[in-house]
């Protein structure tokens, strides 16, 4: 279960243009970003500390003028990402699950340990299905990725694990989802099957979604 299948945010689009693997690795992993992270991925453009806040959005409020808030920003630190481009690009290149945790598993550095513990933690079907579209973003346009993020989170309650999920998370706070693949090893048919057009129900652009 990944944030990347909202069909609100277009995830996959922004994770998919980020650079090398990395949208790859948070896709996969769930890994948290700060500011300086979230701006190297492209899912940010400044950083405004949160004491200036009022003063901006005043400023906002009287002209409209946006350019309040790069005047506002300031370069933010403690960012991770960039520093391990090399690593998550080594790591993350593969084409399926099982060759990712193959090149996670034989590097015994903390990082690629701490990401394969967070990556072996999610649905397969999940994990398979939002490298696909990660992938697949990086040539298409939004409206493409929309679509896919759509009939995933469709599909997701009865064909994937997403009540499952809830379940062990939410509602019996066990931690021990039973997924419905005991393994990492997704057949390339049942990742076609969930991203796969849905017909009359299927997603709609409106406005501009290019």
């Amino acid at each position: 279960m990944r944030h990347w299948s909202d069909p609100r945010c277009g995830g996959s689009y922004l994770l998919g243009r980020a650079p090398g693997e990395t949208g790859a690795y948070l896709g996969l992993t769930g890994a948290r970003m700060g500011a300086a992270d979230a701006i190297y991925a492209g899912f940010a453009d400044h950083y405004v500390p949160e004491d200036t806040w009022d003063n901006v959005k005043s400023t906002l409020l009287q002209n409209g003028d946006v350019a309040a808030i790069a005047t506002a920003s300031q370069p933010p630190t403690g960012g991770t990402l960039a520093v391990r481009q090399s690593d998550i690009d080594r790591l993350f290149s593969a084409e399926t699950l099982p060759a990712i945790d193959q090149a996670l598993a034989a590097e015994d550095a903390e990082f690629a340990q701490a990401a394969r513990k967070k990556f072996t933690k999610g649905a397969p079907l999940a994990l398979a299905c939002a490298l696909r579209a990660i992938r697949a973003a990086r040539g298409g346009t939004l409206s493409e990725a929309l679509a896919r993020e759509f009939r995933f989170a469709y599909r997701s309650q009865e064909q994937g694990d997403l009540i499952e999920g809830i379940r062990a998370q939410i509602i019996d706070r066990d931690f021990t989802p039973k997924w419905r693949h005991e393994n990492l090893d997704v057949a390339e048919h049942e990742i076609a099957e969930m991203l796969a057009d849905l017909g009359p129900c299927d997603w709609t652009p409106t406005g501009d979604t290019p």
